[in-house]
């Protein structure tokens, strides 16, 4: 069970979040099939983020930025100009990691730090392993 989680710019594509998407499972050796769904926060919600999710046949749920701060302590790289904005280090990796949780997981990590391409960021997140 994997989350992606997505940060959006205004000038996003479908493309962009496609992309995204493709390197980060490329980068964590994961495949689409074990995606459960897309994550984005309400407020940074790109029009590209639902018709990419729309493409890849997979739930798309926008979370509050209350919820990604509950995951920001866990995150693995810092955005100032998403922390000047948001109060977050990362809508993408803060969004997966919530969504997660979201998807029913009682622990959640971050598979690899977020990827950039073009105008979207995507992260994955995993359920920790037990010891």
């Amino acid at each position: 069970m994997i989350a992606a989680g997505f940060g959006c710019r205004p000038s996003c594509s479908v493309a962009d979040v496609c992309a995204a998407l493709e390197l980060a499972l490329h980068e964590s050796g994961a495949s689409l099939r074990e995606v459960r769904a897309l994550f984005g926060a309400e407020v940074a919600a790109a029009p590209a983020l639902s018709e990419a999710a729309s493409a890849l046949d997979k739930p798309l749920l926008l979370l509050p930025i209350a919820a990604l701060r509950g995951s920001a302590g866990a995150a693995l790289t810092r955005s100032a100009r998403v922390l000047e904005r948001f109060g977050l280090p990362s809508i993408a990796e803060t969004a997966a990691l919530a969504g997660l949780l979201q998807l029913g997981a009682s622990e959640a990590r971050l598979l690899s730090a977020r990827l950039a391409c073009g105008a979207a960021t995507c992260a994955l997140a995993g359920p920790r392993e037990a010891p």
